[in-house]
């Protein structure tokens, strides 16, 4: 029996892509990376959606072959995204409906995420949405990011639930391998922004948060 829905947070609740590839971009240039330099191939590009920022950072200073601590990188990075944010950042449409619906109709809820526990409370905040969520599991609370499914089980487990008993919303090849790895139903909410993923391992595949019905969430009882 479906009890809880877990959200992802970038690309699902906020149209945060742009922002964070404009946000790494000015990092890397600070540390002399040059504007031809600064493309990545799509392969590489789509395999660091999900990941925690800090493994992205790890990844991109090995690639760019920065001598330089990643926690550094992250944290330059963090600080120039919130500021980007607070200015441009956007919700997605059908978040807050998707979450009174669920809401309504007693199901728990979460938010598991990749991202750092500022940049979440920092999105909660801003778009009024701290009292819609049970739960939150950032960056910080788990060991390893996705596709490890730790970040899923310790958002089922706050909850109160166990993964087979909640549905993951994500957007990401990692982020769904991690859900299904995890025990849960994933519905994949692909973005228009972000490269193309892999979303063949999802459950159910909508366009938009508002597609989502409680019939399609019901019928993950009856599988």
């Amino acid at each position: 029996m479906i009890k809880g829905i877990i959200y992802d947070l970038d690309d699902v609740i906020i149209d945060s892509y742009g922002l964070h590839v404009k946000a790494t971009e000015m990092v890397l240039a600070g540390f002399g990376i040059k504007p031809d330099q600064l493309k990545i191939s799509d392969k590489l590009e789509a395999k660091l959606l999900g990941k925690r920022v800090i493994e992205v950072m790890e990844i991109l200073a090995k690639h760019h072959k920065l001598k330089v601590d990643p926690r550094i990188l992250h944290q330059r990075r963090e600080e120039i995204f919130l500021k980007l944010a607070q200015a441009e950042l956007e919700l997605f449409p059908g978040v807050k409906e998707s979450l009174r619906l669920f809401k309504t109709e007693g199901y728990k809820t979460a938010v598991a995420s990749s991202g750092t526990k500022g940049l979440i409370n920092f999105v909660l905040g801003k778009f009024g949405l701290f009292h819609l969520f049970e739960e939150i599991v950032s960056a910080e609370d788990v060991k390893k990011g996705k596709p490890d499914p730790e970040v899923f089980k310790k958002a089922a487990g706050k909850m109160g639930l166990k993964p087979e008993e909640c549905v993951v919303l994500d957007d990401s090849t990692n982020g769904i391998i991690a859900a299904k790895k995890a025990g849960c139903k994933c519905i994949a909410v692909p973005s228009a922004q972000t490269p193309k993923q892999d979303l063949s391992k999802a459950d159910r595949i909508v366009q938009s948060l508002n597609e989502i019905t409680l019939s399609m969430i019901k019928q993950f009882n009856e599988q």
